[in-house]
């Protein structure tokens, strides 16, 4: 699958990406990403901003929104303050994935969710970037003072598990989450940035 009509996955160099505050150059990119998720049917977190979305301005808006909520703002009821990060591959102005970094965790995010919530868009599936986007969140983690960093993921997620376990992550429990009425294993990891 190509990410749009010059760029394929396979000629991104992982070694370049990095990651960047939410920015209109990848509005384009962004969306092709969201359009990727819908096709193969993720809804999860982070979201991407599925129906937010209309043009420009509203684009604008949504970045707008993001760093309200890092400041603490316009939250949904039991979120905590966090600050979003793209990974991008700048030379090409590709999106390739998005994450949430939670400056605190609360009752419910220290057994789903974690400090950090991380994505990436599915034609860059399985060529090291969630990897990466981790391992370049963790130091701004550190900056946040954050020093033992919890992550989770479902049982399932065999992908996600071996993103953390990469970066240094330890398996300290396991829960049942309720998903959509559905009872799921949630893994609970912690990386100790000390």
């Amino acid at each position: 699958m190509l990410i749009n009509e010059t760029v394929n996955p396979d000629d991104i160099d992982i070694n370049s990406v990095r990651l960047i505050k939410p920015s209109v150059l990848y509005m384009k990119s962004y969306i092709e990403a969201d359009n990727e998720n819908i096709a193969a049917n993720i809804y999860e977190f982070p979201p991407l901003a599925y129906d937010y979305i209309k043009d420009s301005n509203s684009f604008r808006d949504y970045i707008d929104l993001l760093a309200r909520n890092e400041r603490g703002a316009d939250l949904s009821e039991g979120r905590a303050p966090y600050s979003s990060f793209w990974l991008v591959d700048e030379k090409n102005k590709i999106f390739i994935g998005q994450s949430a970094l939670r400056h605190f965790l609360n009752d419910t995010l220290r057994v789903f969710g974690g400090h950090i919530g991380y994505c990436v868009r599915p034609s860059c599936w399985g060529r090291g970037f969630g990897t990466k986007q981790l391992e370049l969140l963790l130091p701004e983690a550190k900056k946040l003072g954050i020093n033992n960093v919890r992550l989770t993921c479902y049982g399932e997620n065999k992908s996600s598990a071996r993103v953390m376990e990469k970066n240094g992550a330890r398996i300290v429990g396991e829960v049942y989450n309720k998903i959509a009425g559905i009872n799921k294993l949630t893994l609970i990891y912690e990386i100790n940035l000390l």
